[in-house]
């Protein structure tokens, strides 16, 4: 069964990939397996890469969105019925073709089931898939089974049915960088869809993890109004709400154990300009005109 695996790279060669070279080391990787390297990097420069994978230049950034999009037209193009997506900070498991062949295998007859997603770590954290919680998120712990609960996963090492893709418009560009991963499932769960938990482990970097490691204002306040509006857009009035109190409480931690306070006073703007859209849209609901 063909795959069509898209790895989005930024300011970095292949060699210097975590995810190609992992890839590039798979025990199983088949001839009907397309790998394409989309690069956001304002210069050309992707380095040697493997024989059969091919190379696409976007000097314009046009972020995850892009990108996917891109390798969506790809994949049907190729008669590929699934698409792997793929950052380029993932360390893969050496079977993890196998695994996720072995997955679109199984789930292939199960229509309602449009993606298949790995346990993703960061050492010993547990990144993905969670359970979407008001407040919080709470880790899924469970393994091989088809979960038809809004699940929240993160965008590398997901699978996705590229049918399914296309019946929802493809990928929204409003969320052209951040929030992408919950945009998806979260349409997911609207058209009353499931997802396919595999056994596979892959460690991640995650760029909000460490505050410390060089996270610039710009970058933060782009994943902040990303939030907002996912949050505004796709979640009801409560967790809109929410969104208030829980902004407050990362923006004191912030302050408090963040170098630069400029993060923590971005996350009190954020709250604040929250709490408008709170007032505003409690306002309008008993206008009466």
């Amino acid at each position: 069964m063909s795959l069509f695996v898209v790895v989005v790279l930024y300011k970095r060669m292949a060699g210097e990939s975590q995810t190609c070279i992992s890839l590039a080391n798979q025990i199983e990787i088949t001839h009907v397996d397309r790998v394409l390297l989309y690069d956001n990097s304002p210069v050309a420069n992707s380095g040697p890469i493997p024989p059969g994978w091919t190379y696409f230049h976007d000097p314009d950034n046009g972020g995850l969105a892009r990108a996917y999009n891109h390798a969506l037209a790809e994949a049907k193009s190729k008669g590929c019925r699934w698409m792997l997506l793929l950052d380029q900070d993932s360390e893969l498991p050496a079977d993890f073709l196998h695994a996720v062949q072995k997955g679109m295998r199984a789930m292939e007859p199960r229509t309602d089931v449009v993606a298949l997603v790995p346990v993703v770590r960061l050492g010993a954290r547990r990144l993905s898939p969670v359970i979407p919680m008001l407040g919080r998120e709470r880790p899924y712990h469970k393994c091989n089974v088809i979960e038809s609960r809004w699940l929240m996963a993160i965008n590398s090492g997901t699978c996705v049915r590229v049918g399914f893709i296309e019946e929802i418009g493809g990928f929204c560009s409003d969320f052209w960088l951040d929030y992408l991963d919950h945009w998806l499932f979260r349409k997911i769960a609207q058209c009353n869809k499931s997802i396919y938990i595999t056994d596979a482990v892959i460690e991640h970097a995650l760029s909000v993890a460490d505050m410390n490691s060089g996270m610039s204002v710009e970058r933060y306040q782009n994943i902040l109004a990303a939030e907002r509006r996912f949050t505004n857009r796709y979640l009801p009035r409560v967790w809109q709400m929410m969104l208030v109190p829980r902004l407050v409480g990362r923006a004191l931690k912030h302050l408090v154990f963040t170098k630069d306070k400029r993060l923590g006073c971005s996350m009190a703007a954020a709250a604040w300009a929250q709490l408008g859209s709170c007032c505003h849209g409690l306002l309008s609901r008993h206008d009466p005109h």
